[in-house]
Formats: C-alpha cells, sequence, structure tokens
C-alpha cells in the first residue's frame, strides 16, 4: 500500500523531507503559506554551514549537534536529490572570526574553546568530509589582525552556500518527482490526528497566485487527508503542534542586505562573521555581497509560540523596512566590513528577511542568553503527527532525515501490529 504524506512547511527542512520521503515511494502533499517554495528564512539568510564555531558560548550538547548537521549536510541533500551536487560553485569561501571589541569572549578564551571544537572533531569524526571536501580542522589557531577592520580574528573552515542556487537544485528535483505534490499560498489552520490518519485544514490566501486546477478562491476552507503528517513549518510550528505544556519561543524577523557585486568592491570585502554577540555577516559571493548587522536589521522580537498579527503586518511588505539599509550599511562600514558602494550603485541594493526561532527568553547579547543553545533535535509526536523541532539551517538536513526515518517505523509499526 502506498502512503500519504503530509508535509506542512516548504523550507530547507520540508523540502528535504519531501524528497526523502518520495524516495520511500510515498505519495507527497507540501503545503506553504508562501506563495513560493523555499522563500523565507532559508533563502534570506547568509545560508552558512555552522560547524559549531558561532556557539562558542553553546553546552557541549550544542557543540555536538551543530557539528553533526554540519557534516551531514552534504550526504543528506546528495541523497534526497538522487545525485552528487557541485560543493565547489555552491559554497564560497571560508570565514574570518572577527571578534568584536566588546565581544561576549575575548580572543584568547575564543581560541581556546574553538581548540577543544577541534579536538572534538578529531575524537568523533576522524577523516570528516564537510561540504564535498576533507576537514581535517575546524580553524587555524593563531590569531591574525583582520586588515579591514583592525581587530583580532581568527581563520575558521566554515562556509556558506548560496542559498539561490541551492534551492535551485533542490526544487527542481521536486518538480520533477511525480509522488511530490506542491500547494503554495496555503495557510494551514489544523492539523488533527484521527483514527484514520490526519486531517490538514488550510485556506488559500490572497497571495495564492496559482493559475492551476487546484488554485482555491481566497480564504476557502479545504481539507486534505493523508496517513501521517510532519509539520515542518518554521516560525508556526509549536503553534500548530498544539502542545498546551509548550513553552513560548523566541521569535524574531532579521533583515539582511543583497548588494550586486557591480555595486560593491567585492574583491575589498571578506566573508566574515563579527563575534561574539549581537553583530553580524558578511558573506563574499561571485555575484554579490550579503551583509547583516544585528540588532540594526532586526524588525521584531517577541515571545510566542507563532509570530502575533501585528508582527505579521510589520513585516508583511518588506520594502517598508528600507530604513534598515542605511543602518546595517552605516554600521558595516563604520568598523571596514564592508568598502563604499561604488557611486550611483546605491539603489540597488535589497533587503530580504526572514523569522529567526530559538528557545530562550534572552537576547544574544547576553552570554548567560538560552538563545546561545542548540540541544540536538527534539522530535515532537502527537499521534501520525511529528514535528521535528529543528531551527537551524545547517542541521535541516539532518532533522528531516531523521524525522523521516522515525515517521517510516511509526507506519512499519502500525502496519505490523
Amino acid at each position: 500500500m502506498t502512503r500519504s504524506i503530509a508535509i506542512v512547511g516548504a523550507g530547507v527542512l520540508g523540502c528535504t523531507a519531501a524528497l526523502l520521503a518520495a524516495r520511500r515511494g510515498w505519495r507527497v502533499t507540501l503545503l506553504d503559506r508562501a506563495p513560493r517554495a523555499w522563500s523565507g528564512a532559508s533563502a534570506s539568510g547568509e545560508g552558512k554551514v555552522h560547524l559549531g564555531l558561532v556557539y562558542a558560548l553553546g553546552d557541549a550538547a550544542t557543540q555536538r549537534h551543530i557539528l553533526g548537521g554540519a557534516l551531514s549536510f552534504a550526504r543528506v541533500l546528495e541523497g534526497a536529490v538522487g545525485r552528487p551536487l557541485p560543493w565547489s560553485r555552491l559554497a564560497g569561501e571560508p570565514f574570518r572570526m572577527v571578534v568584536m571589541p566588546d565581544s561576549l569572549l575575548p580572543v584568547e578564551a575564543l581560541a581556546e574553546r574553538y581548540a577543544a571544537l577541534d579536538a572534538l572533531l578529531r575524537a568523533e569524526h576522524p577523516g570528516a568530509a564537510y561540504l564535498g571536501a576533507p576537514l581535517p580542522r575546524l580553524h587555524e589557531p593563531v590569531v591574525v589582525t583582520d586588515p579591514a577592520t583592525g581587530l583580532p580574528a581568527l581563520d575558521v573552515a566554515e562556509r556558506a552556500v548560496h542559498p539561490a542556487r541551492l534551492r535551485a537544485i533542490v526544487l527542481e528535483a521536486i518538480e520533477r518527482e511525480p509522488r511530490i505534490r506542491v500547494l503554495t499560498g496555503r495557510r494551514v489552520l489544523a492539523v488533527d490526528d484521527d483514527a484514520d490518519g490526519v486531517v490538514v485544514r488550510h485556506t488559500a490566501e490572497e497571495s495564492d497566485g496559482r493559475g492551476d486546477a487546484e488554485a482555491s478562491p481566497a480564504g476557502a476552507s479545504t481539507t486534505l487527508r493523508a496517513d501521517a503528517a510532519l509539520l515542518c513549518a518554521w516560525e508556526s510550528q509549536a503553534a500548530l503542534h498544539a502542545d498546551p505544556q509548550a513553552a513560548p519561543l523566541s521569535l524574531r524577523f532579521k533583515t539582511a542586505l543583497t548588494i550586486p557585486a557591480a555595486a560593491i568592491d567585492i574583491d575589498r570585502c571578506r566573508t566574515m562573521t563579527l563575534v561574539v554577540g549581537p553583530y553580524g555577516d558578511v558573506v563574499r559571493r561571485d555575484d554579490s555581497v550579503y551583509a547583516s548587522w544585528y540588532p540594526a536589521g532586526r524588525l521584531v522580537h517577541e515571545q510566542g509560540l507563532a509570530p502575533s498579527a501585528e508582527a505579521r503586518a510589520q513585516v508583511g511588505a518588506i520594502d517598508a523596512a528600507h530604513p534598515t539599509v542605511d543602518e546595517q550599511l552605516a554600521a558595516l562600514t563604520a568598523i571596514g566590513a564592508l568598502p563604499p558602494l561604488r557611486p550611483g550603485g546605491r539603489e540597488r541594493v535589497s533587503i530580504a528577511g526572514g523569522w529567526i526561532v530559538a528557545e530562550g527568553d534572552r537576547d544574544i547579547d547576553r552570554a548567560d542568553s538560552g538563545l546561545h543553545d542548540r540541544h540536538g533535535d527534539v522530535l515532537a509526536v502527537r499521534g501520525r503527527v511529528l514535528s521535528p523541532r529543528n531551527w537551524k539551517f545547517s542541521t535541516a538536513p539532518l532533522a528531516a532525515e531523521r524525522a523521516v526515518a522515525a515517521l517510516g517505523a511509526l507506519l512499519d509499526g502500525e502496519a505490523a501490529a
């Protein structure tokens, strides 16, 4: 019997899970609130495949989880897509960790923690590969002075992938897969478990924009039945799972800038993360520069199980956030992290954003913030509804693999009974 699976959320987590589920022969319906798949934080972020270095203030479980997710990133995505991927074209240059003057950790303490991470890599992952290449160590054990900023820095092996290029590969694989049906512009209202499987109730958003036979009028409620469901939504997953004991989450919406190569002296840019605390990233790509500064680019920060209506309204029109272009550029150019824009190129800077979801009630500007910890995957189960609690781009493929495996074990166990 062919199983039918509903997957709510078509970001990197949901798209990877959909492909892995289809490879098991399951029929998959992939639903997302946005008008396009993979268009939220997965598409607008820096694409960094974290090795745990930014989480130097996190606990040991965080280090193991983040490192394990990064080392499995390429393997899982290649298994989902069904072919080797061109990581040399997808991944950029290694990062430089530039230590800010008011960093939560001085450079000496940061170097010690990076050395401990290197020891963890050697002990638990000998011969590891990362984004298609061997990974002998995580960082260079020499403190250097970054010439652009004049600040102390450590060079590390961490890289970012180009989100748009990776997205194109994954969505092409989904389009070729006849067992996957994608429904975008759908707001999921509820996912309920019953004796025959699951019922997904959803409505068409005004932004639906679909022109095919499955398009629904805006606001019309539709019911979908499936044997089981995976809740891979990003900012609304906890609300859909309907756990009365769930603790409020930290919900932040962060914007970032994309500067075309023609508008900036790209050769003077260096891929870097400013550490440790509420700072930002600069990622040099061959066609553009990604830049973000936190908290200048933060539009929303609230606690809850899902963003409030007020928060959604605030970020609904991202063009309204353009004042943060000035704020972020001023902050980054002030420390020399970005060279000046070329004359006449200023209007070409674009802005996009996505939700950052995490546990904790203090922001990352405090050393005791719970946001420095990522304790690992938590697979919440409610009957045949499974929620892989994963809120990092770099660990999402591994979380998808584990969720699909757990769903397979659940369904096989029911069939055997």
